[in-house]
This record gives C-alpha cells, sequence and structure tokens, in this order.
C-alpha cells in the first residue's frame, strides 16, 4: 500500500494510464483541453473531499495574513459553487508584508503577540484579565505557533488551558472560512470529564465573543461550542445549528462520538487537536474512544497534549496515535518554575528559563510535582486484621478531626476555609457527604458523583465556587483540571491507586501560588507495592515531612530478597513445603475466621477444574515479581475467597486476550482465566502451563503491561490459613 492506499497493481495501472494521456495530449491538443477540465475537477473535488491546505506557522511566514472581523487585511479564500463544480475566489485582500522574523524569545505578556493576535483575541484576553504569560505559556505559545506538535507537562493550575486556547484561536483564525454546520469545527479539544470540558468552553466563550458582529456570513465571528454527555443531545445539537459555523468545539469522547454516528458534522476540517489531561484520555479507559476520533481527522493536523503527568506508556500510545515519523517538542516545568509566583505576579523573579528537569520515578518519564506552596500530610492507615467497617470507622474520626481546622464545629467566622474530600465510590461519597454536613451543622455538604445529573453536578460545583457550599465530597470527576478558586484543603480519604491521580488531587487545593493543605490517608495495599515508594519520593522531592509508617511500607514494598520470579517454572516450595520466597509482614496479617464448622468448606476439584493444582487450596501472591511474597489467598467452596487481607470472591471465566488466540491457533482451548476481587480490587490472572503458578492479566480493568511489576502467584502444597 502507498501513500494514497493503492496496491502496487492499482499503482502501476495508474501510472500507465498517465503515461498514455501525455503521449495523447500531444498528440491532439483537444484531447489535451479535455484532460486540463478533467484534471482540475478532480483537483477541486479532492481539495472538498480533504480540506483546504492549512497554515500552522504564525511566526515564520513572509506575510502574516489577517483575519476575518477584524480591521486587518484578509487573505484570499475559497468557495464553492455548486453549479459550475470549480472553486472561485469570493475575496482578494492584498496582506502586507512582513518579511522580518518575528521575535518573541523574550515575551513576558499576551500583548508582546499583539501583532499575532486577531484584534478581537487580544481584547478577549484584556477583557478576561489576562496579562503577564504563565511560565508554561511562556514556553508552549512560540512552539504552537510556529506550528509544532507540543506536549506540555505542568502541574494544574498552571495556565495550561491558555497555552491551548489562544494558539488554537489564533489558528482558526488563519484557515479558510467554515461553509456550515456540517463542516465541523476547526479546533477539536477533548477533556476526559463534563466538569472540565465546560470550564474549558467557558474560557474559550470569554475569547471569542468580541469577534461576535453583524454583517455576511464570513464576519459573524467565531464561535465556540461545548458537548458532554448527561445534557440533551438535541439541545446540543439546536447550538451548533444556531451558531451557523462552529470554530471550536469541545467535548467529552463519548459524546462526541455520539454526534459523529448520527453524522451531525464531520470532522475533517480540524486541522487543530488538542488532548487536555491527555494522559488519562489515552490511558486504557480512553484510548479506543481517542483512536476512533483520530482517525476522523486530517492526518497533517497540529496536534497538543497537556497534562500534569505524563507516563512512559502513554507517551508510546500518543506516538502511535500520532504517527511514528511526527516529531514532538516536550515542554515541562520544575516544581522552582511553579512556585513563587501567583495570579497577581505570575512573572516572579524564582522562575528561571532553560529549567527543564521534572522529577522522575521508576517507570514514569517524567511527574511534575504539587508546589511547594501545598503542605502534604500523610496518615498512615495500617490496621492488619481489621475488618472494612473498623477501618473506615477510624478514617471518619481522623477525618472529622482534620476538618475541625477548615469548618469548626461552631460554623465561627474564623474557620473560613473550603474543603475538598476525595474518595472512590459513589456510596462513600454518599455516605460521607451527610456524615459531615450533620457533624458541623451544615446546611448541606454537596456530593458530587458520576451517577448525580449534570444540572445537580454543575450546580453543586457553582455552589462551591462562590463559598455557599463549604464542604464537597467528589470521586475523580473534579479531580483533574477543573479550576475551583480558594480550596483551603483536600482531604484524599481513599488513597487512588496510581501516583499521578494523586498528584492530580493535590492539585486541587494552592492554586496560582495561593496557599493550600492535602492531607491523605494511606492505606497500604500489597497488591500495589510500589505505591508508597513513589509516595514517598514525591514528598521528599517537594520538601514535605515523611511519616516513618510511610517509611517502613516502603521499604516492605521493594523487596529483599531475590525471589524466584525470573526463573519460576512451577517449583512452589521444598520438599517440607516452605516457601521457595521471601514472606512479609503482609503475609503474617490476621486472616478472617471461619464458621464453628469450619464453614466454608475448601473448594473441591469439581469447582475449581484445571486450577486444581494437585489439590493446593493455598497459593502465595506477588505484586513485585516475585521478590517477596505480599499475601496468601485460599480458594474456598461456593466462589469465597479467604485472604491475608480479608474475605473476597473468586470465578472461572473464559480465557481471554493473547492466551486464547494462541490457544486458538493451536487447535487448542485456552485454560480459564480466574477472577479473584477483594478490598475493592479484581485481578483476571491467567494459569500457567505447568498448571501450579498464575500470572496477572489485569487488575481493574487495567492490563497487567501497564504496571512496571509483574504479579505472579503459586500454589503452595500442604499449607493453610
Amino acid at each position: 500500500m502507498n501513500r494514497l492506499g493503492l496496491s502496487k497493481t492499482h499503482s502501476r495501472q495508474l501510472r500507465n494510464l498517465a503515461v498514455a494521456a501525455a503521449l495523447l495530449s500531444i498528440v491532439s491538443p483537444r484531447f489535451r483541453d479535455l484532460l486540463k477540465k478533467l484534471f482540475r475537477s478532480i483537483s477541486n473535488s479532492w481539495q472538498l473531499l480533504l480540506g483546504p491546505r492549512i497554515q500552522k506557522d504564525f511566526l515564520h511566514q513572509s506575510s502574516l495574513q489577517g483575519y476575518p472581523g477584524t480591521e486587518k487585511p484578509q487573505r484570499a479564500s475559497y468557495k464553492s459553487d455548486e453549479k459550475s463544480g470549480e472553486l472561485q475566489k469570493y475575496q482578494k485582500v492584498q496582506a502586507p508584508d512582513f518579511d522580518q522574523h518575528v521575535d518573541v524569545s523574550n515575551a513576558g505578556s499576551f500583548t508582546d503577540y499583539a501583532h499575532i493576535f486577531p484584534n478581537w483575541l487580544s481584547e478577549g484576553l484584556t477583557k478576561g484579565g489576562f496579562s503577564m504569560l504563565k511560565p508554561i505559556q511562556r514556553k508552549v505559545l512560540p512552539l504552537a505557533l510556529a506550528g509544532h506538535d507540543v506536549v506540555g507537562v505542568a502541574p494544574t493550575g498552571s495556565g495550561k488551558t491558555l497555552a491551548f486556547l489562544v494558539p488554537g484561536l489564533v489558528h482558526a483564525a488563519g484557515q479558510m472560512p467554515l461553509r456550515g454546520p456540517s463542516d465541523g469545527p476547526i479546533v477539536l479539544i477533548l477533556a476526559p470529564t463534563r466538569e472540565l470540558a465546560v470550564q474549558i468552553h467557558s474560557v474559550a466563550e470569554g475569547l471569542v465573543r468580541s469577534s461576535r458582529r453583524e454583517g455576511p456570513v464570513n464576519q459573524r465571528g467565531y464561535a465556540a461550542a461545548v458537548l458532554y454527555g448527561g445534557a440533551r443531545r438535541t439541545d446540543q445539537l439546536q447550538t451548533l445549528r444556531f451558531q451557523h459555523a462552529t470554530h471550536l468545539i469541545v467535548a467529552t469522547p463519548g459524546r462526541l462520538l455520539d454526534f459523529l454516528e448520527h453524522r451531525a458534522f464531520a470532522l475533517n476540517r480540524v486541522s487543530f487537536f488538542v488532548l487536555d489531561e491527555g494522559d488519562r484520555m489515552l490511558d486504557f479507559g480512553f484510548e479506543p474512544a481517542v483512536t476512533a476520533i483520530s482517525s476522523k481527522i486530517r492526518r497533517d493536523r497540529q496536534m497538543l497534549f497537556f497534562s500534569a503527568t505524563w507516563p512512559s506508556e502513554v507517551q508510546n500510545a500518543a506516538r502511535e496515535l500520532c504517527g511514528k515519523k511526527k516529531q514532538f517538542e516536550v515542554v515541562s516545568l520544575q516544581p522552582a518554575e511553579t512556585n513563587g509566583w501567583n495570579s497577581s505576579a505570575p512573572d516572579s523573579e524564582s522562575w528561571q528559563p532553560g529549567q527543564e528537569a521534572v522529577l522522575s520515578l521508576p517507570g514514569h518519564a517524567g511527574i511534575t510535582l504539587p508546589p511547594k506552596e501545598i503542605q502534604q500530610t500523610v496518615e498512615v492507615i495500617s490496621m492488619p486484621g481489621c475488618s472494612q467497617s473498623t477501618i473506615m470507622e477510624h478514617k471518619v474520626l481522623l477525618l472529622l478531626e482534620h476538618l475541625e481546622k477548615v469548618l469548626g464545629r461552631e460554623h465561627n467566622s474564623n474557620n473560613n476555609g473550603k474543603a475538598l474530600i476525595f474518595v472512590s465510590t459513589r456510596r462513600t461519597a454518599e455516605e460521607l457527604g451527610r456524615t459531615v454536613a450533620s457533624y458541623f451543622g451544615l446546611q448541606r455538604c454537596g456530593v458530587m458523583h458520576g451517577q448525580r445529573k449534570q444540572d445537580e453536578r454543575e450546580a453543586t460545583l457553582n455552589a462551591f465556587r462562590i463559598g455557599r457550599l463549604r464542604a464537597v465530597v467528589a470521586t475523580d470527576v473534579v479531580g483533574r483540571g477543573v479550576d475551583i478558586p480558594a480550596v483551603s484543603h483536600v482531604v484524599i480519604f481513599d488513597f487512588p491507586n496510581d501516583i499521578e491521580t494523586y498528584i492530580h488531587r493535590v492539585g486541587r487545593t494552592g492554586r496560582n501560588g495561593r496557599y493550600g493543605t492535602a492531607v491523605t490517608f494511606f492505606e497500604p495495599r500489597p497488591w500495589y507495592p510500589d505505591l508508597a515508594q513513589e509516595l514517598l519520593d514525591v514528598l521528599r522531592t517537594c520538601g514535605q515531612e515523611i511519616p516513618s509508617a510511610l517509611m517502613h511500607e516502603a521499604a516492605l514494598g521493594s523487596g529483599c530478597s531475590t525471589g524466584w520470579g525470573a526463573d519460576f517454572q512451577g517449583t512452589l516450595a521444598d520438599s517440607q513445603g516452605t516457601p521457595a520466597w521471601e514472606v512479609s509482614h503482609w503475609s503474617s496479617n490476621s486472616t478472617p475466621p471461619l464458621d464453628t464448622d469450619a464453614e466454608p468448606a475448601l473448594a473441591s476439584a469439581e469447582e475449581l477444574g484445571e486450577w486444581d493444582a494437585g489439590g493446593a487450596r493455598v497459593w502465595g501472591y506477588s505484586a513485585n515479581g516475585g521478590r517477596n511474597e505480599q499475601g496468601r489467598m485460599e480458594f474456598r467452596a461456593g466462589g469465597k475467597l479467604r485472604t491475608t487481607w480479608g474475605w473476597g470472591r473468586w470465578h472461572l471465566q473464559a480465557a481471554e486476550g493473547r492466551a486464547s488466540s494462541q490457544a486458538e491457533s493451536a487447535g487448542t482451548l485456552a485454560p480459564p482465566h480466574m477472577a479473584l476481587s477483594w478490598n475493592g480490587c479484581t485481578d483476571v490472572v491467567a494459569l500457567d502451563l505447568c498448571g501450579l503458578g498464575f500470572e496477572l492479566v489485569t487488575r481493574d480493568g487495567r492490563p497487567a503491561s501497564t504496571f512496571k511489576k509483574k504479579t505472579l502467584g503459586r500454589a503452595i502444597a500442604g499449607a493453610t490459613l
């Protein structure tokens, strides 16, 4: 296949036809004229199909074109004449000559780009109170305005939204005008949550509002729209039709795909593509949707990625998405570049140009840390042998104790802070919301999660922004990118499964140089053995106090012995049944007791099938590649799973993925996978060839390949819990 998607045979035939046509054109002038008309028609149709040529570089061009709806001269534009089938010019305005190179290397404010910006954009920035450039904007704007693909890694609250909106609007203003709603947008921005999409659209709307004027179609100004689930699709479609031409769309992936499937508009005019919170958008949950959307956009588009984190696996996915031949310009901020400046003085001397390094953790390409204005406090919740209800009661008491400093029992004027509490489940959010409101005598405590209606979520968020609500309990719907001013305290009630999400949650406070406090409840989870060490690295690099209990957990998670992971071939214990790997303290935790009659009984061979493991019912569990054992689990009858961390469930399910494909190609059936669930975690594991060990396939839906270390298991003959 060549660049046009033609096979070698078709390419050869097309080449022979072109040669024959060239020879005939030499012999017959009349045929030559017919051939010219045919090629002109094909060229015009091809241009309409693929979209017009796009302008990317607004810094290094010899002539800077004007923009519709401004006093600046406009570049020549084209429209389609349906009767003649040809492209005809409807407007020709000579652009002034700017042969000099545009130097913005020392730009410190948006006004330094005034000669590049349309007048309406400069006016919108002024009305919005945006004057001085923040560090991330200093670095991104010259690259983006020059047409480069950019990856921007910067903490939340650092000004990323304007870093892609401003060059995106300049880009839109420099392209051929849209003909109608069916053309679709020129700038497309994808966001992971409704709240973030609404926030980006609000900023964009403020910037384009000044461009709207009465007059011809090409001078109606620029329009932006937001598309997200949870709202009526017909209302959003009506907005697009009312605007006649929508130049910028902010959308969540699911709702955008819905519009594309119903052919509400096309994406062939999109030439500026932005992924905000790019790591989450390209992660396992959003990658298929993003890939589907990307396939509908022209390949020569300009792409920008923004996030506070950029793990290595997401970088690989981004390269696949953009094309292996495309080069990214990666810009990142060091903590020193995000500290010492605030909303009134973003140009602080504490920012030093040329500093590109960010904290690197094992398995992470780079993590931009929270600013040092945020005081990070970690409470290690280690209660071996206690039930989940007991642990929950302990955490609730700790939460109320910390919130005393923010809300105050008497709700007096000395306690006027705002608290944002992060939890992992909708049920916990509802229960904690009632508890906090009752304890502090609040009229109500805001609750936000995915099952709340969109209008309820927006009302809660707006009330929290303006201070009518002083406490909100939420899942990750507000964990990324959403700007909520004056949040004095963030409480991470349920620690997330990765350090990137922790950083995003902490970033909800201490925004724009203000001081904030983040309180974290860290529960050791052996199935995520690296979390303690990564959290410790973040605290140490940010100059925060490190509790001794966290150091202890980090040492346990690292493992010390050489283990068995690399050489394990099914020999699971020595002749006395002694484990061949080191056993950590996690494995010695108190296991939940059985009934007085030792019920439920051990699982039978019939129940387990190929997972019988020669009669062994206890399996060792290692989440760090076999360096040491973090726990054990015992298969009981009726799908009951007894582990060193509490009761859980097990069940067999059909093998999927590589194991199933390999078995199918060999003409055999792959052994079923085992799903293991406990403490809110679900592992799907695959049996090895010996039938005496397993390896992780997915954890909570996340592929095993995205984890830095393998999770392995082995049957331990003759052992009991």
